[in-house]
């Protein structure tokens, strides 16, 4: 709700509901296509459970929250456009690199 992701969604999964990996197979077990799946994640841990899935997945930069966010409806554009599964993963490392230094 915080940063108006909710209206792009068709579903939301939470800690509740298992492992990161385990909520997006679930996903697919219930019938989502893989290449309509994007997991939003700011730590290489989400990361990790979108790749042992197979699904994409759209950074959250630590510390630029605001600017990931605001960049997300374009990157939603492209991704349901099918012109990309991953938004840019090496601004992801190279931002939590920072953050370890900063």
């Amino acid at each position: 709700r915080r940063w108006g992701v909710l209206e792009f969604v068709d579903a939301v999964r939470g800690q509740e509901d298992g492992s990161k990996a385990e909520c997006l197979a679930q996903f697919l077990r219930e019938g989502y296509a893989k290449e309509r799946i994007w997991m939003c994640g700011d730590s290489p841990g989400d990361l990790a459970a979108a790749r042992a899935v197979g699904v994409g997945f759209y950074p959250i930069l630590v510390g630029k929250e605001q600017e990931s966010w605001t960049a997300f409806p374009a990157a939603l554009d492209a991704f349901m456009a099918e012109k990309e599964g991953d938004a840019d993963c090496r601004a992801f490392w190279e931002n939590l690199r920072g953050c370890e230094h900063g």
